[in-house]
């Protein structure tokens, strides 16, 4: 049982790990899982531009052949965007305002296969690491199904016995109806150990131009903002 908590996020949940299944080496892992988050109009402000929540359960497999991995999850989640300090939502993230307020209920699947060749697991030196994932969510009610498609790859290089170059490539897709039905949750960020280290996983999100001004009572921008 876990529960992690502060001012902008809170997730909590219960995990069940299973080692083997029967004589098989599958690790099996089921959780049930509550999750909030709220964005903030800006870093420091005390006004929130959304709310999301996330509640379900899913069952993880993997199965581990040498340098080769294979995964999959699949599971049931509802996920519900909601607006906060900021009015008119839909015109500042470019969502549609009909699914606002409201959670959408998925039946999702996640195959992901990982090829991680390196010298040392704790701190590679040399080799490499690719992933590439597939992510299919079924709208219960057939209106915003998608599939998110994700590759990785990672290359170390050793320059020298205290030196080590890293790079990293990543890139993805998302195949929907529209982009403004697709869930601010599911959309691509930046963030976590092999990105950008000062935020969570996919915790920090693209800043864009807004399409109309955010109004200081709304929002708690400061004067300077001039609207």
């Amino acid at each position: 049982v876990y529960a992690d908590v502060t001012r902008f996020y809170q997730n909590i949940g219960a995990m069940y790990d299973l080692p083997w299944v029967k004589e098989h080496r599958i690790r099996t892992q089921l959780k049930i899982f509550d999750e909030l988050y709220q964005r903030p109009v800006y870093v420091g402000s005390h006004d929130f531009l959304y709310k999301t929540h996330k509640q379900g359960f899913l069952c993880n497999m993997v199965r581990n052949f040498g340098y080769f991995s294979l995964s999959s999850s699949f599971g049931f989640e509802s996920i519900g965007l909601f607006e906060q300090d900021q009015p008119d939502l839909n015109k500042v993230i470019l969502y549609d305002k009909n699914l606002l307020g409201e959670k959408i209920k998925y039946i999702f699947i996640e195959p992901i296969a990982i090829w991680r060749f390196v010298d040392n697991e704790l701190n590679p030196k040399d080799g490499h690491q690719s992933m590439i994932a597939c992510k299919a969510m079924f709208d219960v009610n057939n209106k915003t199904s998608f599939y998110k498609l994700t590759a990785e790859h990672t290359q170390y290089i050793s320059l020298a016995d205290w030196a080590v170059f890293a790079l990293r490539l990543r890139a993805g897709h998302v195949f929907n109806r529209k982009f403004d039905q697709l869930h601010p949750n599911e959309r691509f960020y930046l963030g976590g150990a092999s990105s950008i280290r000062g935020y969570m996983p996919d915790y920090c999100p693209p800043f864009g131009r807004l399409r109309r001004p955010i109004e200081d009572q709304h929002a708690g921008l400061p004067p300077c903002a001039d609207n």
